[in-house]
């Protein structure tokens, strides 16, 4: 899943920190702001709209992979798409996993998205 943006990301990460590793949520806020600064820049304005539409036509990419938004304004849900779609990019780099029994390692957590991973539903409280 590592891409030469996620490798360059987590080895100015841990040489900054002195982590092992990056954490999901670093990378995470990392491609937020690029993202967003990314949009500004393409939309050439800070008006909520205009970084709207750049958002949906936009091409990131980052420590999480490539991000684009399929679906939004200029392009609906198509029917039969789970409407979870909207405004989300839909090959995320990374898994969300659960703990679904006490003492759980990680290696046997659930993996609960995306769906081309999952192993279980999720377990709502």
């Amino acid at each position: 899943l590592y891409t030469p943006e996620t490798t360059a990301f987590v080895e100015k990460y841990t040489a900054k920190t002195g982590k092992a590793s990056a954490e999901s949520y670093a990378m995470e806020a990392y491609d937020s702001l690029k993202l967003m600064a990314q949009a500004i820049n393409e939309a050439g304005s800070t008006d909520p709209q205009a970084i709207i539409s750049a958002l949906e036509h936009i091409s990131y990419n980052g420590a999480l992979g490539n991000i684009t938004f399929p679906y939004g304004t200029h392009n609906p849900i198509p029917e039969g798409v789970d409407a979870k779609w909207w405004h989300q990019f839909p090959k995320p780099a990374i898994t969300m996993v659960q703990y679904q029994a006490p003492g759980q390692n990680s290696a046997e957590a659930a993996v609960v998205f995306p769906e081309a991973y999952k192993t279980a539903d999720p377990i709502l409280p």
